[in-house]
Order: structure tokens, then sequence, then C-alpha cells
């Protein structure tokens, strides 16, 4: 019996481009009988498989569903289809492994770009896998499938006129980094552009009417930041009882691959807050990324967005600022003036109570914002992959 047994060296989130480490390690599980192995083959892929009740096809290949294979292929017994792969590799080939020994091999290789990251959406599903390929004499292929998490960083890769280098070369010195410079630029550029700082301001009305001025200090976010926003009613002409709002991620099919022109946007909830904000100033929002969830990105296929989406409680009466009639008490279905009022000193001695309902119309607002990747390191952090065997 043969055991194969993987270890990704540098974890389990990768970069577009970036360098896949694995060990691979062969035993003979048996203790009287000699094994023999064929050959051994790795390759990494990208495998689309989606809901065929929301997603229409046209003719795209297939994965195969038969076991009775004997060549090396990677989707072999998968849904969907093939997105993208790396040239097969021969690990080992005629391996004669006596009982209750072992063989370790290294398998590097480039993780390919021009591919979307790692989604797992209500419709479509982007799953990279580095796949083991091992075959005895005279018998079928077995396969090891380690799971990958990659994010696209194609977004901020130099440009090609600022690759050249502008460090001194010394030919007596000799570079002992392994790190590739354009993913290291690359990831300069993302840390650069998501923490410029810059305040933008969206004036929320309705009819006309100011309801509040929503401010955010930042204009993209990586996953696993949080957005930090104010939200001002000192210039408001229309009150606001309560606000809430939902961090969203909506994915959209694209039109050609719709079962039905009806068919919906998929709409996925991150993080929400509700506050009361009945004679409040300022509102301060803090809403946190999940750092396993997916950043920005369109196919041929779907298109994912991220979204602020907020429901204002606003008070369907006149404005603030009409103080009520001497000897006025609240009464059911008082206005929102009466919430406001003030006590005089000879009325010091009066009761005053809330009204028990009010009139209300509620105000919907959905506000697009651009969400990035993070750094492999910081996503890592919740993407521990134990050692896959087979």
């Amino acid at each position: 019996m043969i055991e194969v047994r993987g270890t990704l060296i540098n974890g389990g989130v990768y970069l577009a481009g970036e360098l896949v480490r694995i060990e691979v390690c062969f035993s003979n599980l048996s203790e009287t009988k000699t094994e023999m192995i064929a050959v051994a083959c790795a390759e990494i892929h990208c495998q689309c498989s989606f809901s065929e009740q929301k997603v229409r096809i046209g003719t795209k290949p297939r994965g195969r569903v038969s076991t009775d294979y004997t060549s090396f292929d990677p989707s072999l017994g998968e849904k969907g289809f093939s997105v993208l792969s790396t040239p097969p590799a021969i690990l080992l080939s005629n391996l004669s492994l006596a009982p209750l020994t072992s063989r370790t091999v290294y398998f590097c290789e480039h993780m390919p770009g021009g591919g979307p990251p790692s989604f797992r959406g209500a419709a479509v599903k982007y799953a990279y896998k580095l796949t083991v390929g091992v075959q005895r004499p005279n018998s079928r292929t077995y396969v090891l499938r380690v799971p990958l998490r990659v994010l696209d960083i194609e977004a901020f890769l130099p440009r090609t006129d600022s690759q050249t280098s502008t460090e001194p070369l010394n030919p007596f010195l000799t570079s002992e980094s392994t790190e590739d410079p354009v993913l290291t630029r690359a990831v300069d550029n993302l840390m650069a552009a998501t923490s410029r700082q810059r305040l933008t301001s969206t004036v929320v009305t309705r009819t006309k009417s100011n309801v509040a001025v929503f401010s955010l200090f930042k204009s993209v976010y990586r996953i696993g930041e949080d957005i930090v926003g104010i939200v001002d009613f000192s210039n408001a002409d229309l009150p606001c009882y309560s606000m809430a709002v939902h961090l969203r991620s909506k994915e959209k099919i694209s039109e050609e691959n719709r079962t039905s022109r009806a068919q919906p946007v998929y709409t996925e909830t991150h993080s929400s807050q509700a506050k009361v904000v009945l004679n409040c100033q300022t509102a301060h929002i803090n809403l946190a990324i999940p750092v396993h969830s997916t950043p920005s990105f369109s196919t041929s296929l779907m298109e994912l967005t991220w979204h602020l989406e907020f429901e204002f409680q606003l008070a369907a009466s006149v404005p603030f600022g009409m103080a009520p009639t001497a000897g006025a008490s609240a009464k059911e279905g008082s206005s929102v003036d009466d919430m406001n009022m003030g006590v005089s000193p000879e009325n010091r001695d009066e009761v005053w109570r809330s009204p028990e309902r009010v009139k209300t119309e509620t105000m919907l607002m959905s506000l697009p914002i651009n969400v990035v990747l993070t750094t492999p390191a910081q996503a890592s952090q919740t993407a521990t992959l134990p050692e896959q065997r087979m």
C-alpha cells in the first residue's frame, strides 16, 4: 500500500505569479511487499464550477467523470471546466519502494496569472488546486488535490517602463533574496493605494431635502480592513429616527450566461450596524471586511462588486424647530416636533412622554466601494491548511 502526502512549504495563499513549493512524500506502508510507482506528475489548475439552475454555459469542456483513465487529468471526476493550468511536470518514474520506506520529492511552479481569484459564490465557483497524479504499473491514475487560495494582483503590477531597477549594481555582491522584484513592487503599490488618506463625502438627499452627509476617509480598502465612516446630520432638513448600514457583496451573472432575463443579483451580507440617531449631530460606522472574502473582480461569466447599503428611517412630518404650544402633551400619532420640545421654567413640574407611534418613511441608498486584495501573510492567518494525503 502506497501513501502520498503533500505539504505546502509557503502556506496556502499565493499571489498570481508567485512561486508555489510543495513537498510530496511517497511511502510504502507494507511490511513485506515492495511497491512500484510507474510515474508521478504534478500540475496547478483553476477549476470553474457553476450551478446549472443559475448559469447557462454553451459548449464548454466538462471534467471527466469516469475513473478508468490511465492518463493524468487534473480535473478527473470534477464538475465544470478548467480555466487555466500549468504544463504537467513529471516528479518521478519507475520508483521502487522497499517495505516501510519512503521517498520525498519537491515540486516548484509559478502560480499562473491572468485568471480570476479564488471565489466561492452562490452561482459560480473558482477553485485553484495543485494536483499530484500517481500511477502504478497496470493500474489507473490516482490523484491528490491540494487546495490553494489565489489573489489576483494584476491591477497593481508596475508598468513596463518602471520595471527597471534604480538600485546600483555591484558585480562583487550576490543577492540572496528569492522574492520576485515585480511582485514586490506590486505589493508596494497595493499598500500605497490602500494607505492613502483622502476624505470623500456623499450628500444624501430625498426630494430636494438634505438627509445627511456621509464621509469616508479612504477610497480603496483591502480585505481584512475596517470601513470607518461618519454620517453628519447637522444640516439635515428631514429628521432621521434611526439608520442601518450593511456591507454586502453582489454576484452578477453576465447577460449571455443568465438562465432568465429576470435573474436576480446574488447578494451576501458580511457585516451590519444599526443606530438610533434622533437628535444626533453625527454618527460613526465601523464595518469589518472579512479576510476570507474575495475582492472585486469580473470575468466573462460574472462580476463581483462591493456596496454599502443604507436604510434611513425618516420622519414623515414637518422639520425640527417648532416648539409645542403651552400645555400641550405628546399624544399617540404626534409628530416628531413633540419629541424635540423644550420645557419652559414655568412648566418644569409637568411630565412629558414620547409618542408611542410616529409616521416614518424608509429611504434606501447603495454606495459602491472598491475592495481589493491583501497580502498573503495577512490572508494566511485564517487559511491554515493541514497536510493532504492520499
